[in-house]
């Protein structure tokens, strides 16, 4: 008995849970070279890959897109891409997801657009295994993140 409260005490001080959250739909990568010419090339692999660039500023290393629609069959995401460039590359997702909603009422509203920092784990890879690749094929190295 003692045993059991034991455990049963150690998951309620740590509040773990079994169910695995989605991470945050960032990664990071290395480079080296001039700041403006580095946010150049991702600029070109972006447009490449079709995003619309929304703002960039070439001097700061910084650029956003604006929403791109990805239709995998298992609804509809819309994803905008965030690039920060200091002492490493930061590319940060942001995303949105149209959930339909069940329910008696306006027929028009079926679909409400919901707008998330984490996707999950199988649309994150979709989106961010192309730019991996494409990243390193520019020769920018992805920094492995430690849990």
């Amino acid at each position: 008995m003692k045993l059991l409260l034991l455990y049963g005490s150690f998951f309620l001080i740590f509040n773990l849970s079994f169910c695995p959250e989605a991470p945050r739909m960032v990664i990071h990568f290395n480079y080296d070279g001039k700041k403006s010419q580095v946010i150049k090339d991702i600029r070109k692999l972006l447009i490449d890959n079709g995003y619309l660039i929304d703002e960039y500023a070439p001097t700061e290393g910084f650029l956003f897109t604006d929403y791109k629609y990805h239709n995998w069959g298992t609804g509809e995401r819309m994803l905008s891409l965030i690039v920060d460039i200091d002492d490493k590359i930061t590319v940060t997702a942001k995303g949105k997801i149209a959930i339909p909603v069940a329910g008696i009422g306006n027929m028009d509203r079926i679909l409400r657009i919901k707008s998330v920092d984490k996707l999950p784990y199988k649309v994150q890879k979709k989106i961010f295994f192309p730019i991996i690749k494409s990243m390193d094929s520019l020769g920018y190295s992805i920094i492995q993140q430690s849990l």
